[in-house]
């Protein structure tokens, strides 16, 4: 890319000094006059007698029998007069594989066997997935929190360890807040009735193929793993079921759509009542992110803009708050609500400076040598120990009383009696598991009674 971008060097393992080039091209600069944008992969099989003798892509006989420096087109054809379809993205090939068409193909061995898939080109950046599931990806399971670390405003997250990871990334979120970011309705086309109907209009009927009830909206069709918005003459409109935002003041659309066919600079609406936004849809299934301020019950709609220019929905998800705010994930930042810390080359993480008494949910998720992500491990929720109020004992020095159990926190050493004066064996150093009742428990000096329920 003549503006500064990264060009990568994919290299064959059975010869070095054969390797693919792949880089973005884009029509501005020098480019400006390219046929297309997109991905180029240029196939380069050097020979430093070859390049000296200036006969790189002459054949010669007894020293050059092929190509040395020679593009990959998308479209599996040379010539000059198709050169719209050399880079990728093209007519629906986005990939350069053992298997595509046209293969990753070797002059040393059959194939390149490193694959470059889910190649897309979007307002100039281009992006791709390499050697995509070519080792174990597993997700990190969340394991039981370590009791010796947990206070007032900390606790110690635990996870198992996954092979090929280069670190974690851990995100904690006071319960409390997550409320706000609650899915309240998601919908998937990719499944059921529009994986064996195709074109079929069911604006009237949605309530036969949708998995909620009540969704309404015109010039509506069926297209293989799709909902499609709009015809050739008109523009159509999906209209979601009442949702309630419950606290929230803002509404989060989340779809993954993409242009009908091959159509270009295809606009969609997403509206709340009088808000409303546009996204520009590319013709590769991408998901789109529309935050509009509401309250309340509401309805989200999705149109189309112009005749002719129609939408392909896969699946849409609608969320009560802000969903944005919840994306970002930079290195240890965040207040006592919201935390990320990645970065993490370990399998334990103490976070502190936490709000004490609350409830947090937390999550992680590896990051492979390969610099792609694993999905987040299911949430886990911690709550934390309460200040006490209690004459002589802070924070770091407490007597807690909590789902069964009596918990004395510091460097203290604790003791449980019950009212008859019979001292109660702990499960654990300062841990008592208890049934309901009265017990008097002695932290250094201090004696309080406490009750368990």
């Amino acid at each position: 890319h003549d503006q500064g971008g990264k060009a990568y060097k994919v290299v064959n393992d059975k010869n070095p000094n054969e390797y693919y080039v792949v880089e973005n091209r884009q029509q501005e600069g020098w480019n400006k006059y390219i046929k297309s944008n997109g991905l180029l992969v240029t196939h380069v099989d050097y020979d430093e007698t070859i390049w000296n003798y200036n006969i790189v892509n002459t054949y010669y006989y007894g020293y050059n029998d092929h190509e040395r420096v020679t593009p990959i087109c998308a479209d599996n054809s040379k010539s000059e007069d198709d050169e719209y379809g050399d880079l990728y993205p093209y007519g629906g090939k986005n990939e350069l594989t053992d298997n595509s068409r046209p293969a990753a193909e070797v002059y040393a061995g059959d194939y390149m066997g490193k694959p470059i898939t889910d190649i897309s080109n979007d307002n100039g950046v281009v992006t791709f997935t390499y050697m995509k599931g070519f080792f174990e990806k597993r997700v990190p399971q969340l394991l039981p929190t370590d009791s010796t670390q947990l206070s007032s405003t900390a606790f110690a997250a635990v996870w198992s360890s996954v092979p090929n990871v280069k670190s974690y990334t851990l995100q904690v979120d006071n319960a409390e807040t997550l409320r706000e970011f609650n899915l309240l309705l998601s919908e998937d086309m990719t499944k059921g009735k529009f994986l064996t109907e195709n074109g079929k209009d069911i604006g009237g009927e949605l309530d036969n193929y949708m998995a909620n009830p009540g969704w309404t909206g015109s010039k509506l069709y069926t297209y293989a793993d799709a909902l499609r918005i709009g015809n050739a003459s008109s523009t159509g409109e999906l209209i979601s079921p009442l949702v309630n935002l419950k606290k929230a003041n803002k509404v989060s659309v989340e779809i993954d759509a993409r242009s009908y066919e091959t159509t270009s600079n295809v606009d969609l609406k997403i509206a709340v009542g009088e808000r409303d936004t546009t996204v520009r849809l590319s013709n590769l299934t991408h998901t789109y992110t529309a935050v509009l301020d509401a309250s309340g019950d509401v309805k989200v709609s999705l149109s189309t803009v112009l005749a002719k220019k129609r939408a392909l929905i896969s699946a849409i998800r609608i969320y009560a708050g802000d969903l944005t705010t919840m994306q970002k994930a930079p290195a240890e930042q965040g207040d006592a609500d919201h935390r990320t810390i990645t970065d993490i080359a370990d399998t334990t993480q103490l976070v502190s400076q936490l709000t004490p008494g609350a409830t947090y949910g937390y999550k992680v998720k590896a990051v492979y040598v390969d610099d792609t992500e694993s999905q987040w491990s299911p949430l886990q929720s911690i709550t934390l120990i309460e200040t006490t109020g209690l004459e002589g004992i802070d924070a770091s020095n407490a007597i807690v009383a909590r789902g069964g159990s009596i918990v004395v926190t510091g460097a203290v050493n604790g003791q449980v009696f019950t009212l008859e004066g019979k001292a109660v064996s702990p499960v654990a150093p300062n841990r008592w598991q208890l049934a309901p009742g009265l017990y008097v428990v002695k932290a250094g000096k201090v004696a309080r009674k406490l009750i368990v329920k």
